[in-house]
């Protein structure tokens, strides 16, 4: 989380969104976002093509009527990138 702070910190000025709630998606994620451990897939279900994170999960949201979310993803190596 301190990763997004500091993103939002610096997006602010750039943004001009210093009187909002929540000055970027990262300040947003940071102040109310959750943390979620990966898990496998459904028995069935499959990986959608690969670098579509976006695509496929507004996919398999309409598909099966989930909620779609997006946030930011964590390598193991520690970089952040953003992820649906």
């Amino acid at each position: 989380m301190s990763m997004l702070r500091a993103i939002s910190d610096d997006r602010e000025d750039a943004l001009g969104t210093a009187g909002w709630r929540h000055r970027s998606l990262e300040d947003l994620l940071a102040t109310r976002g959750h943390w979620f451990e990966p898990s496998p897939l459904p028995q069935g279900w499959h990986l959608g093509p690969a670098k579509a994170c976006f695509a496929n999960a507004a996919a398999y949201a309409a598909r099966f009527g989930l909620a779609y979310a997006e946030g930011y993803g964590l390598h193991l190596d520690g970089l952040a990138f953003t992820h649906a």
